[in-house]
């Protein structure tokens, strides 16, 4: 890290010119939170990094904290994520499939119905193809995309969602 580099006004000329992209400031925090996390935890100079980009671009918490649950969930070993709902690989898969889409295994069908349809809304291709983004982005988006289907699959069939 450079100790010169200006973090804050950065972010403030990043936000200034992404305010009317929200989907944009979003995609930026799943990749800095992706980088953060790529060895497989959270140190705590990297949570207040995170911090105080959340807060600069104006990241909803609970946003950011779906995000977090997610990416954690990725690469939660077994023994872990099994715990949380059922056990063995059912477990695991069932676990990481509500973490994708910021729950907790005991949400309820509707309140897996609004976070699915949301998450698809903010990460959906088309719509950030329309925004112009790089398509290094759009690959992390169709990735994510992908992700929030299959979890969400896997829960309809849990739960028995139609």
């Amino acid at each position: 890290t450079d100790p010169e580099f200006d973090l804050h006004g950065a972010l403030q000329t990043f936000a200034k010119h992404s305010r009317h992209r929200y989907e944009l400031r979003v995609m930026f925090m799943e990749l800095l939170l992706e980088a953060a996390i790529s060895d497989g935890k959270l140190s705590v100079g990297e949570d207040a990094i995170l911090e105080r980009v959340r807060t600069v671009l104006n990241i909803p918490i609970n946003v950011f904290n779906a995000m977090l649950r997610a990416r954690q969930a990725e690469g939660e070993p077994e023994s872990t994520a099994g715990r949380q709902h059922g056990s063995g690989t059912q477990g695991l898969v069932l676990s990481k499939s509500y973490a994708s889409l910021g729950l907790t295994s005991d949400a309820k069908p509707q309140e897996v119905k609004r976070a699915y349809r949301k998450l698809v809304s903010q990460y959906h291709p088309d719509k950030l193809a329309s925004q112009g983004l790089p398509d290094e982005m759009m690959e992390i988006a169709k990735k994510r995309v992908r992700e929030i289907n299959a979890a969400y699959d896997r829960i309809k069939a849990e739960q028995g969602i139609k």
